[in-house]
Formats: C-alpha cells, structure tokens, sequence
C-alpha cells in the first residue's frame, strides 16, 4: 500500500477509536414563497316564489328573493337582471303551458318597488364592493293588481343574474 492509503486509514481507525464524530457541515438557503390573487367573484340565487296568486283581488302580489354576492375583498361588482325568457316589449312575463299564457312581473332593487333592477350597467344595476364576509342583496318582485287575467295554472321564468367585476 503506498504511504497516503496507509496514512488515511490510520487517521480513521484513530478518529472511530477515539470516540469523536466526524465534524457535520450546513448550509442554509432561502426558499421565495409567492402567490397572485385575482379578483374573482361569486352569486348564488334564491328563487322568487309568488305562491298563490289571484287576480280578482285587485291588490298587486309582491315576493322577494336573494342574491348572494362572494368576491374578493375590495372587488367593485355590479349585479344586473336580464328580461327573463319570456319578456316580450320590455316587459317581463312568467309563461304558462301554452306559450300564450302569460303572466307578468317585475322586479326592482328597493323595497318600496319604485326603482326597477335591469341589466344596463350605470342605469339600472345594484353596484357594491365586497367586504371580509359575502353580501346579501334582495330582489323585489311585483306581479301588478292590473295584470290581464291569465288562465289557471302554473307559470315560470327564468332570469339571468349578471354580476360585473
């Protein structure tokens, strides 16, 4: 065995036999963590039931629903109704079984049912910014105590909600 070998071994065999632990080395780095959020948004909608209506009241049948907006805190959103599927001539109608039967509504942003809730963004849309926790905004609905009779049976709709951020 040449002279390095003999001389390396014996360093080793001295170090286990001494009982020492060879020295540990380190080394430290750091690790960047990231992430972008985007403002992203959410609505969730509770149907509007009118239940029961009769038309020889004379008295409008009004119901509510609920929108439930979830965005991103700080997000400005606007919440817009389209006509429904069945509007004809810029009102809104809920349809019976035959396409003729017709029943008509209308829905607004305030209580008092005086400002009607459209899709026209600046017009006639509900504008809100989020907060920590979603918001929770209610629609209005008024079937009119003038309506024109509609045949007995059921009638629906459906109304897309648009909500802009």
């Amino acid at each position: 065995m040449s002279r390095i070998s003999k001389s390396v071994i014996a360093s080793a065999s001295m170090a286990l036999l001494s009982g020492v632990p060879a020295a540990a080395a380190t080394a430290t780095g750091v690790m960047p963590v990231t992430a972008v959020t985007v403002n992203s948004c959410l609505v969730a909608a509770t149907p509007m039931v009118f239940g029961t209506v009769s038309q020889l009241t004379g008295s409008a049948t009004d119901s509510t629903a609920a929108l439930t907006i979830t965005c991103t805190p700080g997000t400005n959103y606007t919440v817009g109704l389209d006509q429904g599927l069945h509007a004809s001539g810029g009102v809104r109608q809920m349809e019976g079984l035959l396409a003729t039967d017709t029943l008509p509504y209308s829905l607004y942003s305030n209580a008092s049912r005086t400002t009607p809730w459209g899709n026209t963004n600046g017009t006639d849309t509900v504008a809100g910014t989020a907060g920590l926790v979603a918001s929770v905004l209610t629609v209005y609905g008024r079937i009119p105590a003038n309506a024109p009779l509609a045949r007995a049976g059921a009638y629906t709709d459906a109304v897309t909600v648009t909500l802009t951020f």
